[in-house]
């Protein structure tokens, strides 16, 4: 048993990777700038009928989905290997995302979470914790069940279950389905929380800092040149970034983004 760590991150990616058969799942690469990232999170597992489900139909965001995905086990060994090159990484499995979701179906709080923590058993210790990614596009939570409640209940499922100092994080954007006041006072017991302003606007940013959380400012894309990068986190006073999503074509290669947006950060967070 444990206590949710406290860890304050630089770098948080969400990683879709097992989607994308250029990474060849038999002989699974590792890009040189994974060890910019401080916590890789998986996307998606989905909520279906209260519980946590990880094999949807095949057009479905959704972790283990089939032939045309990775497996558990390519994905198991794909994350074993970035832990021997990279021993300090955080690995997360992400819950939700916008589409695909029954999140009307979850009528227990604590019921959700127990059924969130004990799926982790089937995956051999290859999560350092959850992410909650609870947005409303396919319906909200049901009338009596609050995203405080889900947070609560994990909180005391992952302290009592999970070994070490589990990691519990959630993304939040201005139309999330939750108000940041209404978690603020579980700040002690959640690891971080990010942003979906996608580095366009820090509004949400401020906002998560001024509530207490230990806050990341998002990017989905890498269409900030890297050369930009360096003063858009000095003038915003940015301590850590989310970056969604390293493994879409449409979006480019983001290794020159990421290189250059952790030595931003670097200098930011040291004062230099």
């Amino acid at each position: 048993m444990g206590s949710i760590s406290r860890q304050q991150p630089r770098i948080i990616a969400y990683w879709i990777g097992w989607q994308n058969l250029d990474f060849n799942p038999g002989n699974p690469v590792i890009p040189g700038y994974v060890k910019n990232i401080d916590v890789l999170i998986l996307a998606f597992a989905l909520v279906k009928n209260g519980g946590i489900e990880y094999t949807c139909a095949s057009n479905e965001t959704c972790v283990c989905n089939g032939s045309q995905y990775w497996s558990q086990e390519q994905i198991m060994t794909w994350v074993k290997n970035i832990r021997n090159n990279y021993p300090d990484i955080k690995v997360l499995l992400s819950i939700g995302g916008w589409a695909y979701n029954d999140w009307q179906t979850v009528t227990n709080a604590g019921t959700f979470a127990a059924n969130a923590v004990n799926s982790l058993s089937s995956w051999q210790d290859t999560f350092d914790g959850l992410d909650i990614d609870y947005e409303n596009g396919d319906g909200s939570l049901p009338p009596g069940v609050t995203f405080h409640d889900l947070m609560q209940a994990l909180i005391g499922e992952m302290e009592a279950n999970l070994p070490g100092n589990p990691v519990l994080s959630f993304p939040y954007y201005s139309g999330s389905p939750f108000s940041i006041d209404s978690v603020a006072g579980l700040t002690c017991s959640i690891t971080f929380a990010a942003t979906m302003g996608y580095g366009d606007d820090t509004g949400d940013y401020q906002a998560l800092l001024a509530a207490g959380f230990r806050a990341a400012n998002g990017f989905s894309n890498t269409m900030m040149p890297p050369g930009q990068i360096g003063s858009f986190v000095d003038q915003n006073n940015i301590k850590a970034a989310m970056f969604w999503n390293l493994c879409d074509p449409s979006e480019g290669p983001p290794a020159g983004f990421i290189v250059a947006l952790n030595e931003s950060l670097l200098v930011s967070v040291s004062g230099g």
